[in-house]
């Protein structure tokens, strides 16, 4: 201890530079934070979308735009016996961006009537007949009711 210092003073000193020693390293943090440039961002030229990395804007690019491909679609009828499905046209692949005509035909003898589509098993409409836009592989099922 300083002579002619008391405990009681020292702690009190100790603390206040304490205080002042975490102000100075807590701005020259902040300035620290204040000069980095922002990080690079890499913006999609078809939608602009923002990425982070170009490997990732690329990818999207590749994925979303320009894999213009060809898809299958699967059709069902739940139940089977409610009634079935008509595709026009009816072929085994479609090209990305074409349109198909979805045609549920019901088993009124049965009883059955036609109640909704799903995609993939998410609700997708009521409309029947219904026109689909291909751009992916996808099973679209025609709900009946009794």
């Amino acid at each position: 201890m300083v002579k002619g210092v008391d405990a009681k003073t020292a702690g009190i000193v100790v603390a206040i530079l304490a205080v002042i020693i975490g102000i100075i390293v807590w701005m020259s943090r902040e300035r620290e934070e204040e000069e980095l440039p922002p990080p690079p961002v890499f913006v999609c030229s078809y939608c602009g979308t923002e990425f982070s990395t170009e490997e990732e804007r690329n990818t999207h690019i590749e994925i979303a735009h320009l894999s213009l491909g060809y898809y299958q679609l699967k059709v069902k009828a739940d139940p089977v016996i409610g009634g079935w499905v008509v595709l026009e046209p009816d072929k085994g692949e479609y090209a990305f961006g074409e349109i198909v005509r979805l045609t549920a035909k019901e088993s009124p003898s049965l009883g059955y009537k036609f109640r909704y589509w799903d995609c993939d098993g998410a609700w997708l409409d009521t409309t029947n007949p219904l026109n689909f836009l291909v751009a992916a592989d996808h099973t679209l099922t025609a709900h009946f009711k009794q």
